[in-house]
């Protein structure tokens, strides 16, 4: 993530709360990705030959 902050002395409140979010989300963890999968049953009227 890159967090763009201004120099300018007027923007400190809008600087400060761009960081503080970037924190935030630099303290998610999201684990490890899973695939999720629905079985259906199988249709007697599919043909596979």
């Amino acid at each position: 993530m890159f967090v763009n902050i201004s120099p300018d002395p007027s923007s400190v409140g809008e600087s400060l709360c761009s960081l503080r979010f970037a924190a935030r989300v630099n303290a998610c963890e999201i684990g490890i990705p899973r695939r999720q999968m629905t079985l259906r049953p199988a249709d007697s009227r599919l043909s596979y030959g």
